[in-house]
């Protein structure tokens, strides 16, 4: 749904999502692309081999935003929305129809 590579904070999806909602909360005259470029596969959120680790937003970014702002819309941002609901919804039903023994922990 998103075209931006390692949009983790206050980029293209956050935007898109706000702008779909309340979309008097953002002032895209303000929104910047501060995409990461961290050439490193293992530090890299959107690879398969990325590891977890936390990022200092103050040392990766001037603005606070790690992805791209400029990419948000609010077409994408309800589609978005869409597909989180849905699958939320998805997921709260398949817990409802498992029986208890399956969701409770096992100690070994």
């Amino acid at each position: 749904m998103i075209d931006t590579h390692n949009d983790i904070h206050a980029g293209e999806i956050e935007t898109s999502t706000t702008l779909a909602l309340r979309p008097h909360l953002v002032d895209m005259e303000q929104a910047v692309d501060e995409t990461l470029d961290l050439d490193n596969e293992f530090l890299d959120f959107t690879s398969d081999r990325g590891v977890n680790w936390y990022a200092h937003t103050q040392k990766l970014s001037k603005s606070g935003v790690i992805g791209n702002a400029t990419k948000g819309n609010e077409e994408k941002g309800h589609l978005m929305w869409e597909v989180s609901i849905r699958k939320m919804v998805e997921f709260v039903e398949s817990i409802m129809h498992t029986p208890l023994e399956k969701l409770h922990q096992n100690r070994y």
